[in-house]
């Protein structure tokens, strides 16, 4: 049999009534203006428990009822009827923690988006006992629910700002100060032992000598002359500095570390003064 039926009303005039047709058994659809009710309709088998034209809805709120005995119920969309695909739903309580789903498999009420020119809800594994669903289709979109925001500490989504940022008043966030200031030698030392990105290097040579400074990708203090440098920079004499800002950070994979030396050369290992370099390392 088919779903929907003819009938003849009292002039002899004929009327299609929209029914859901299973086992032989037509349940009515009830409308409103901006309304139609599915169902309830019910499978003991895998099929198609309702196809529906939502050409004139802009939403559909799905309640399982009975979800038979390890039963999955799919939720598709489609345009010509032909081809279906799935399509993702929430539940009304839905803050932002809960993801969208495809499927279900227990008593559940479901809010899905009238996306495509047809829906539908499937038993697409059946197991044993009666799937039964009710449909409720409305004209109006989808309401609000929360947003799920999935692994967003993974996924930083860059963001426009236009307005006042005032700086916490909590350390928790805040970049880590490493002081610098020599010791008689080469100066090998691990500022972080394990990755991390440094933002502001400001530094000073006091002596009446070029020093070099020179930054490791290192979890530990570098063997000076043996490790070699990611970068090196030269102080110039008699008070040369540097100093570097980076918005991003420079990123080190393994850690950060640095030494100080008298010459340029990755394998040179002569040591600096007491005080010859002064200054500051900011890291994250």
């Amino acid at each position: 049999m088919a779903n929907n039926l003819d009938v003849k009303d009292a002039a002899g005039l004929v009327k299609t009534v929209k029914t859901t047709e299973s086992g032989g058994v037509h349940t009515p659809w009830h409308m409103l203006p901006d309304m139609l009710e599915v169902g309830p309709v019910s499978l003991s088998a895998a099929g198609v428990l309702f196809t529906q034209d939502v050409s004139n809805y802009g939403s559909v709120v799905v309640q399982v009822t009975s979800p038979g005995t390890t039963c999955t119920i799919t939720y598709e969309a489609s345009n010509d009827n032909t081809t279906w695909y799935s399509v993702a739903g929430y539940t009304p309580l839905n803050t932002g923690s809960t993801p969208p789903v495809s499927t279900s498999t227990a008593a559940i009420l479901l809010i899905f988006p009238c996306l495509a020119r047809y829906f539908r809800a499937r038993v697409s594994t059946y197991t044993s006992g009666t799937v039964t669903v009710l449909a409720e289709f409305r004209a109006e979109a989808i309401p609000q629910l929360g947003v799920f925001v999935a692994n967003a500490a993974a996924n930083a989504v860059p963001i426009a700002f236009s307005g006042t940022v005032a700086p916490a008043s909590s350390a928790t966030g805040a970049m880590t100060k490493a002081r610098v200031m020599s010791a008689a030698s080469t100066n090998a030392t691990s500022v972080k032992a394990s990755a991390g990105r440094l933002y502001e290097i400001h530094l000073c040579n006091t002596s009446a000598a070029l020093k070099f400074v020179k930054f490791y990708n290192k979890a530990s203090a570098p063997t000076v002359g043996t490790d070699t440098p990611v970068a090196t920079y030269p102080l110039a004499a008699n008070g040369g500095r540097l100093d570097i800002v980076s918005i991003n950070g420079i990123s080190f994979a393994t850690g950060i570390a640095y030494a100080i030396t008298g010459a340029v050369a990755d394998t040179d290992t002569t040591a600096v003064a007491a005080n010859d370099i002064v200054g500051e390392l900011l890291y994250a």
